[in-house]
């Protein structure tokens, strides 16, 4: 009766050892793929963290130089600008001033006898 019962239990005992490895190794399989699948996700979402981080940074630096070549651009036209409008209304403003000192016969100062040459003490011709 005993051996009856082995020949009976073992297939039994080796069919559940084989199921028993075989979900193991499912269950392993399984694991892998589903830990090789994580990995793979996980340096997807980073490299798309990274790309639009640096798509992020990218655009945040263009538009920092963006308004600091305006702001220059702004700075240097006006100065520029300025001192043209500057410089031009006091040019203009000492030719005009010598040229009515020459047409009233007045004596021109020191700065407008650069324009002048005297031909006497009452007759100035202009240069400019």
């Amino acid at each position: 009766m005993k051996t009856r019962s082995l020949l009976v239990v073992a297939p039994i005992r080796a069919a559940a050892a084989a199921a028993a490895a075989a979900a193991a190794i499912i269950v392993e399989a399984v694991t892998t793929a589903a830990a090789v699948a994580a990995v793979v996700i996980l340096i997807v979402v980073v490299a798309v963290i990274v790309v639009v981080v640096m798509a992020l940074i990218r655009c945040l630096v263009g538009w920092l130089v963006g308004w600091l070549v305006w702001i220059v651009g702004w700075l240097v036209g006006w100065m520029v600008s300025w001192l043209v409008g500057w410089l031009v209304g006091w040019l203009v403003g000492w030719l005009v001033g010598c040229r009515a000192a020459c047409k009233l016969k007045i004596n021109p100062t020191l700065v407008c006898r650069w324009f002048y040459r005297g031909r006497s003490s009452s007759h100035y011709v202009i240069l400019a």
